[in-house]
């Protein structure tokens, strides 16, 4: 049996395709989510997954819609899980 690769967490892909793209800081990204640094910074180092909150918030300011971005989450979550 071969191992397959990790699976990626949604908040990688929100550091690269929108922090990294489109803000000049965590802090500027954090401040427009309306989402204390902390916990964005731990969504963007995968500690913690993608609620439907920080999903919402990211449809609010045109990346995507939130649904994509939550089934993102739960194809991680299941992922992780095998």
């Amino acid at each position: 049996m071969t191992r397959t690769a990790r699976a990626r967490h949604p908040g990688d892909i929100v550091r690269t395709d929108v922090v990294l793209a489109h803000y000049r800081h965590v802090t500027e990204f954090a401040a427009a989510m309306k989402i204390a640094r902390p916990h964005v910074s731990r969504v963007l180092n995968g500690q913690v997954g993608i609620s439907a909150r920080f999903a919402r918030d990211l449809e609010r300011l045109g990346h995507g819609t939130a649904r994509d971005w939550m089934l993102l989450q739960i194809d991680y979550d299941l992922k992780e899980k095998r």
